[in-house]
């Protein structure tokens, strides 16, 4: 009996990992960027590739309703190269990125 083996790339690696670790904070430590946000919502920031002919901008932000599931654009951060890894510091105040 064979298994096919699961490959994941590092973009995939990456991606997903910036995801658990911005969720793992909770929502005490996430700013809040609309006063009218619910408590029970996030936020979420998506460092994307912007090199290589691809057509992203940088680092979007998109608010998610963990009652429904739902997830609202938010703001967008040009110019920024290739944030390919996200942090939030402990205080919640700055969201630090690292490029390749």
């Amino acid at each position: 009996m064979s298994r096919a083996k699961s490959k994941i790339d590092r973009r995939e690696f990456l991606a997903a990992t910036a995801g658990a670790a911005i969720l793992s904070l909770g929502n005490h430590a996430l700013p809040q960027t609309n006063s009218a946000s619910r408590p029970d919502d996030l936020v979420l920031f998506v460092g994307t590739y912007t090199s290589d002919a691809s057509k992203s901008k940088g680092i979007y932000s998109y608010r998610f309703d963990r009652v429904s599931g739902a997830l609202t654009p938010g703001a967008v951060t040009n110019g920024v190269v290739d944030p390919s890894f996200l942090v939030i510091d402990k205080h919640g105040r700055y969201l630090y990125a690292v490029n390749e």
